[in-house]
Parts: C-alpha cells; structure tokens; sequence
C-alpha cells in the first residue's frame, strides 16, 4: 500500500532487482530503494528497476550521463550512465560482450550491476569485450575472454561481468587504454609505463617472450631509448604508441606494412620506432603548410581496402587526384603496384572535375560532375568496361558506355563486375565477371569486357543499382527490386534453390523500397512505408543459430536497431540545445 516491491522466482539477468546473483529466488524480498511505486509491468528480460522507464524522452534522456554505442560479432551495443552513476547495456550482446553474465539479445536496457557507483568516464571495446575507466583511474574489462584479453588471469569463454583490472604489483592507476580485437593496452600514471594483455600471436603485445601466443595478466611493455609514452593505440592485431615528443613505436602484425616500419616481416614481436615519419607527404606540394591549411586544401576523399590493404583518394580543391595506400595489383591507378607510403597524383584524373568514387576489388571506376565514368587497376575479369582484360596495373580511362555514348546517374561495383543507369532512358549497362550471371547478360560468357544492356521484364523504369559480391540488385522508379547473380544463401529473396540467377528477376511482394544493404550472405531492404527493414539470406535467429530466410521478411532486430539510432540523435540534438 505504500509503494514498495516484493520480487521472487527466477532471477536471470537479475530481473528482480535484488542485487543477488542466485538465479532463483524462493520467497518473497523486498526491493531495496523502490518507493513510490504505482504498478509494475514485466517482459521478456525486462528491468523494471530502470526508474525512467515512464518517463517523457527528453525527460529519460536528461537522466542519462553519458553513452557509448560499439558492434560486436552479430549486431550493434549501447552503454549508458544515468546520473545516479548506473551503467546500463543494450543490444545484440553476442558473446556476453555487454557485461550482463548471458549472452542472450538485450531489448530493453538491463542494468550491468557490477559497474554500479564506480563512477565510469570511459568505454573502450574490443571484439566481443569492452573495458572502462573510472573517474579514479581504475580500470574494469568484461565480455568474451577466449585469448584472455581481459586481463584478470585466465580465459574462457563464458559472458565474464566487469571486474577491475590490478595492473601491476603497485596497483597503478591508467590514463590512457586502447582495445585490438583480441588485445588491450594501458598506460600507467606514474612513470607514463606501457602495460598490455591478450592474443599476442602477431607479437602485438610486445611480450618479450616471443613464444607466448596469449597474455592474460597485464605486462609490462619495454621501449628502447627509455622514451615516455603518452598514449597507445591498437588496431586489429597490431600496436602504436605515441611518445611524449611526437614519436611512434608500432609492433604485432604488420600485414600490408601497417607498421610503416619499412620491413617485409609479417609480425613484428617488439615496439620499434618509426624513422623518417616527419618526411610524410613529401610530393603533395601543399606539404609546407599547417595541417589546418593541409586539409583545407582537400575538396573530398574516399577510403577503401584493396585484397593486402587500405587506400585512400583525395580530390584537392585545385582538381587534382591524389592516391595513397596498399596500391595492391595497382589498385589506385598510378600504373605500378608498389606501396604508396606519400600521396601520388593520379596524372589521367587531372582536371576531370571527379565528384564521386566506387570500388571493387582491386580496381574503383569515378564519376565526373559531367557524368563521365572512368576505371583503373586490376582487370582481370574485364571488370573495368575497355573492350578488354589483363592482370597489368591500369591506369584510368573513360568508359564508353554504348554507341551514344550516354552519361551515367549511377554506378555500383562488386567484386570483380560493374553496373551502371544512364541518364537517358534510364538503361543498365554492366560488365566484368559473370560466373555467377551477375552482369545479367544473354550470352553465356564468364567475362564481359565492355558495357552490355541489361533487359528487364515489363520494361521497368530502373532508379538505381547496387552489387555486392557476385550479386546484383535493381531499383526501380516504383520502388520494386530486380535481383540476380550469386544465390547461395537466398540473399536474393528469391523462394528457390538456385545457387545462381543468370537475369534479372523481379522479387515479389516487395514494395515501396527506398535502398539496398547488402552483407556476407544477407541483403537488407529499406522501405519509405513506416521506415520499415526487410531482409532475406544467411542470419542469426533468435537462438544464435544460423538460419536461412528465403524470401523477404520484416526485421524486428533492425526496428530496434533505429530505436537505439533514434535514442542517440535525440541526446545528440539535447545536447546542442544545452549548450
């Protein structure tokens, strides 16, 4: 009668708000710190102890503190801290990543009790695992511990809650963290030492015991010189650390020569300093000015990975084309396959006004402002649309589209083929690789070299393409969708076994579709119809286990997907409005 809450039963996910960790409770407790209570609703691993749950959106995202938002293997996680310094988790939780001790989908925020008043400022994630950092410099990790990158001692593979982390035999506090995939490293407050834990098979822990492929209490790390570490980075399976004068030590996996160590070993077992990395962009011209002034000077740039690495192209505001990166088989169109490790002008691209840039693999085509398409790189398939293949490193050329040589409103790469719409009548031509026919072409070839029209039942109006892999797609002005190409797990939406579709083939019962997503194996459909997400191929059910959905079915897990997206816009808009 005056408002407080009895709770008892099953306690999974500590949903009875006990602050007990036995999974049943037999008789009847009361919750502490609960009054007031008007009434009191349960569902599927529901907590009803959140205490905002009622309230108005502003109103909820007022008490939220601060947030985090990280993917883990099989979806998208939030962390937040309320004002009255609780830690709550929300999402796909895949592996137990979120902290909660499960490892089952979070639909409803569940608070992670463990981090409760520990005054958390920070959240850093790795694969399947994050750690935080206290206000007081402590730091706390949880989530999958198969390689020990937690760092309490030993690894498994159960859903680990948050524990603090002892560092050293002194305890030291941390100011700086940074999580690889499978690796973790500090920096101590006192004496700016480097610490770090988990997978060390590419040497990225910098252990100097070279034969111990896992690290699962934090050791110290050694750099030559004696220098002062001021921070460090991870990536993947590779090491950085900024010293306190602008220097940088790199270690672990140096695939791509990562590391820019100038070396061809493939791992790298103990931090080494980067020489010569003052003399960076040494042929870019604008090399003298600030880095403010620097990047004043590009107009737009695009990142892509080529088969050994990562690239980037920048278009610099004087319309000139610059290429950086892996350049694997002479995928940035400079005419050679060699690292890029300074900018390079790509000389075909001067002046050709290029607003836009799309790769595949090992090769990208660009779009003028004038709806011009021009390709570069590997061509073995054919996949670059010159009336011919090689395996030379190509540099750009303008593609001739058909006999009226018509201009283009969109293009689309896969693996090793090109689609494109003209702007005049709206026609798709495509090209490259068709083993699996994704070019949709009525000859049986494997490769086609240059532009072919693709015929669509009905003579539908097509608005754009989109291809992944060795599988395309057509949307069309009335927001149907044509799919063809590679099928193997029903990532066309087709109700069929077929592993290929050698022409296009309209999906039926689907309508109103916006754009196309697409993944290893699964293909996602956006609709303007209530911003509804369709999908069909290879997932994860609702029991972790991959399942197969033929046609095109209404995602529930993406709706809640746009609720946590829709939850970080409006703390986003809150947040400018507060300041």
């Amino acid at each position: 009668m005056d408002g407080q809450v009895f709770s008892w039963g099953e306690n999974s996910a500590n949903k009875l708000g006990l602050n007990s960790n036995d999974t049943k409770i037999c008789l009847p407790k009361l919750i502490c710190n609960l009054n007031g209570i008007t009434s009191v609703k349960c569902g599927f691993q529901f907590i009803e102890n959140l205490r905002i749950k009622d309230l108005t959106p502003i109103d909820w995202i007022k008490c939220i503190e601060r947030f985090y938002v990280f993917d883990d293997s099989l979806g998208v996680n939030m962390l937040f801290v309320t004002k009255d310094d609780r830690v709550y988790g929300l999402g796909a939780n895949h592996k137990g990543s979120l902290g909660l001790g499960h490892n089952r989908w979070v639909s409803e925020p569940q608070e992670i009790i463990h981090l409760r008043h520990k005054n958390i400022i920070n959240f850093i994630n790795g694969y399947n695992f994050f750690v935080c950092i206290s206000s007081d410099n402590c730091v706390y990790s949880c989530g999958y511990n198969i390689y020990g990158q937690l760092g309490q001692g030993f690894k498994n593979s159960i859903f680990n809650r948050p524990m603090i982390i002892k560092i050293n035999a002194k305890n030291d506090l941390v100011i700086d963290v940074s999580c690889g995939s499978y690796h973790t490293l500090v920096v101590t407050e006192n004496n700016n030492e480097v610490y770090g834990w988990g997978s060390n098979s590419y040497g990225q822990i910098g252990s100097r015991d070279i034969t111990c492929d896992t690290i699962t209490t934090p050791e110290k790390i050694h750099f030559s010189g004696n220098y002062s570490i001021k921070s460090v980075h991870c990536f993947d399976c590779s090491s950085f650390a900024l010293t306190m004068d602008g220097q940088v030590f790199s270690w672990g996996s140096n695939s791509a020569n990562i590391l820019g160590l100038n070396s061809n070993d493939t791992k790298i077992c103990l931090p080494q300093l980067i020489c010569n990395l003052n003399e960076f962009i040494e042929n870019l011209r604008i090399k003298d000015l600030t880095p403010i002034d620097w990047i004043k000077c590009i107009e737009r740039f695009y990142v892509f990975d080529d088969s050994l690495g990562v690239n980037m192209l920048f278009v610099t505001k004087d319309d000139r084309v610059y290429g950086l990166g892996a350049n694997h088989k002479g995928s940035l169109g400079l005419g050679h396959n060699r690292w890029v490790s300074e900018p390079q002008e790509i000389i075909h691209l001067r002046h050709k006004n290029i607003i836009n840039f799309i790769n595949g693999n090992n090769f990208f085509v660009c779009i003028s402002s004038d709806n011009y398409v021009y390709s570069c790189g590997y061509n073995i398939c054919g996949q670059l649309g010159q009336g011919f293949k090689n395996s030379l490193y190509n540099k750009p050329m303008i593609i001739q589209i058909n006999a009226k040589n018509d201009l283009v409103s969109d293009v689309s790469c896969g693996s090793y083929h090109t689609l494109v719409v003209t702007k005049n009548n709206n026609e798709v031509y495509g090209w490259g690789n068709n083993t699996f026919g994704q070019i949709g072409s009525r000859h049986n070839n494997y490769d086609i070299i240059r532009p072919e029209k693709i015929k669509f039942s009905d003579n539908y109006c097509i608005k754009s393409v989109h291809c992944f892999d060795n599988s395309s797609f057509a949307l069309t002005m009335d927001g149907q969708v044509f799919s063809w190409g590679q099928n193997r797990n029903n990532q066309l939406g087709h109700y069929c076994n077929k592993f290929r579709i050698i022409k296009p083939t309209l999906i039926c019962n689907l309508s109103a579709i916006t754009s196309i997503q697409s993944g290893t194996g699964i293909t996602y459909f956006f609709t303007n119809y209530r911003k509804e997400i369709y999908f069909c191929g290879k997932y994860y059910n609702e029991n972790n286990e991959i399942d197969i959905q033929k046609t095109p079915k209404l995602s529930k897990l993406f709706n809640q997907y746009i609720e946590i997206q829709s939850i970080i816009l409006l703390m986003i808009i809150l947040d400018v409005m507060m300041n």
